[in-house]
């Protein structure tokens, strides 16, 4: 967007959606000038959850503007990648918050083949055991 009949006069506009595109929220604008808008790659980061709800209808759109007079309008995104962050302290079993001496109680009783893999908080791990890799990982948070 740095060069051409009308230099630094265009924008990218990246924008979220949480119901399918019915409506779009932006979640940032590049140009029409500054340090990118002359080029390079940039990496971004964003909390989506920030803008728009989490939902199982998110999309993201990206818009290049070539408006007006004529310049050269260039824009490429590489390495787009979503995920979730679990703010959980791992080994903080009765979820206080913190890894402690009722975790390692709840630990200990639970020790050994889980019930029910699917339900069975002290197995830190998931190998469906509670057992001295589950005692590391839960020593390892202690505090």
């Amino acid at each position: 967007n740095t060069v051409g009949n009308a230099p630094n006069q265009d924008i990218f506009v990246v924008e979220v959606s949480d119901d399918a595109g019915v409506s779009w929220v932006e979640l940032e604008t590049v140009g029409p000038a500054g340090p990118e808008a002359g080029g390079n790659w940039f990496f971004k980061e964003f909390t989506i959850a920030a803008f728009v709800d989490l939902t199982d209808e998110f999309q993201i759109r990206f818009t290049a503007s070539d408006l007006g007079d004529g310049s050269v309008v260039e824009a490429g995104v590489d390495g787009i990648r979503l995920f979730s962050v679990d703010c959980g302290v791992p080994g903080d079993i009765d979820g206080d918050g913190s890894v402690g001496i009722s975790d390692l109680l709840i630990m200990l009783a639970d020790w050994g083949p889980c019930a029910d893999c699917n339900d069975c908080p002290a197995d830190l791990d998931d190998d469906c055991v509670v057992g001295v890799s589950d005692l590391l990982i839960l020593l390892e948070n202690w505090g």
